[in-house]
């Protein structure tokens, strides 16, 4: 049977963040606020008003950053940090992970909400893929809290690998930089699942064209 295992709340309540996925660890549960925003007002107009496509309701805002919540399963409370990143829009999670006290998330991720538009059927009809289409594979990493003193500006990833950074800003967000994992772009990633999901992992496979 299903339950709530927690709930986040929105920043604006006629405004919430498109959400088409969410990344899951052993003991988190991780929500990408992306700033395409839902227009509750038109969703909510009389039929002859409104728009037949829900693509007309969605906004991209470029200048709002996204936000990562991360939710305890056992809890179902959302950590007090705040992770923040350049904006961006995602479909799909690839695969999450925690590891040494940091928690890796991998999405394929876009640099704007134009894709909203150009996977509308009479555009798709045309034959050509647009330039927007070019989701690139990201490795984000969020450090967990613990009770060591940071100084502002220090980045807290620890980990051996990669070249994603999370730094500590004056107001006490952390500030992520992410790694690129794909050179071209990719969408609809896979992984071998049954077993590596939620585990440290070394290769994925996906949609990609020239």
């Amino acid at each position: 049977q299903a339950s709530i295992v927690g709930t986040v709340p929105v920043k604006w309540s006629l405004w919430p963040s498109y959400k088409h996925s969410f990344g899951i660890t052993d003991n988190y549960v991780i929500f990408i606020e992306q700033p395409m925003y839902m227009n509750v007002m038109k969703i909510m107009m009389p039929k002859f008003v409104t728009p037949k496509r829900i693509a007309s309701v969605m906004q991209f805002d470029k200048k709002t950053p996204v936000q990562f919540h991360v939710v305890e399963k056992a809890t179902g409370k959302e950590l007090t940090t705040t992770y923040l990143t350049d904006a961006f829009f995602t479909f799909h999670h690839i695969n999450a992970y925690e590891e040494e006290g940091h928690l890796v998330v991998d999405a394929c991720c876009y640099e704007n909400g134009e894709i909203i538009q150009d996977l509308l059927l009479e555009n798709l009809r045309k034959g050509d893929v647009p330039k927007q289409a070019a989701a690139m594979a990201r490795r984000y990493v969020l450090p967990l809290p613990d009770s060591k003193a940071v100084k502002c500006g220090e980045n807290l990833v620890s980990l051996s690998y990669g070249t994603a950074t999370a730094v500590r800003q004056e107001d006490g967000n952390i500030y992520c930089t992410p790694e690129v994992l794909s050179r071209e772009p990719v969408e609809l990633c896979q992984i071998n699942y049954g077993q590596y999901n939620k585990k440290k992992y070394r290769y994925f496979y996906g949609m990609s064209w020239g």
